[in-house]
């Protein structure tokens, strides 16, 4: 539990930093947008590559383990 209140620390400290050298622009706001893009395509590409696999292996289930089990699909 404690890792991960830590974690989720972190990543608001992580946050905070990339949008302060987004918000002093000039070419290191340049360099830390195009790094955020290729990072989002990056995640994009895995997941739907793991969706992929899983409907290749007939074990996708629409993302509810995501959702949580209560959420509509």
């Amino acid at each position: 539990m404690l890792q991960g209140a830590w974690l989720a620390m972190e990543a608001h400290h992580v946050i905070a930093l990339r949008l302060m050298k987004l918000a002093m622009e000039g070419s290191a706001a340049t360099q830390e947008a195009h790094l955020m893009v290729a990072e989002k395509v990056d995640a994009k590409t895995r997941a739907a590559g793991m969706v992929a696999a899983a409907m290749a292996r007939g074990t996708f289930d629409g993302g509810a383990e995501c959702r949580g089990a209560d959420a509509a699909p």
